[in-house]
């Protein structure tokens, strides 16, 4: 099954989210903070199509987090999104996608779509 992580801080948004996606058919990772995300996706057995941060958290923010995701030649090429409701940060290219919060969770279903759709036009070559 397919995964998708997801990190946020707020547990009420993060267990929206992760409702959506499993109802979208796929398997969601959860991690609270940069850290504790890191550490999540070296147990994964193959790496999620898409991650979704927060961008402010505690002990590692989804900037860094997302530094350290693209810096590991396993995850280079996984999409990240973005989410924050202080405005889009300044992220260098490294990020796919901000998404502005508060948002309607029809956004976040059409990114998994898109990127679900992505993933399996990669991997059919």
């Amino acid at each position: 099954m397919a995964v998708v992580m997801v990190v946020e801080d707020e547990d009420v948004l993060l267990e929206m989210v992760a409702a959506l996606i499993e109802d979208n058919g796929y398997r969601a990772v959860l991690a609270t903070n940069g850290r504790e995300a890191l550490d999540a996706l070296q147990s994964e057995p193959e790496p999620p199509f898409l991650i979704i941060s927060d961008v402010m958290m505690p002990q590692m923010n989804g900037i860094a987090f997302a530094k350290a995701v693209r810096s590991n030649p396993r995850y280079h090429n996984v999409p990240i999104v973005l989410m924050s409701a202080a405005g889009a940060p300044s992220t260098d290219g490294i990020v796919d996608h901000f998404v502005p919060k508060p948002f309607e969770l029809e956004h976040i279903e059409l990114l998994l779509e898109r990127y679900a759709r992505n993933n399996l036009s990669s991997n059919a070559i």
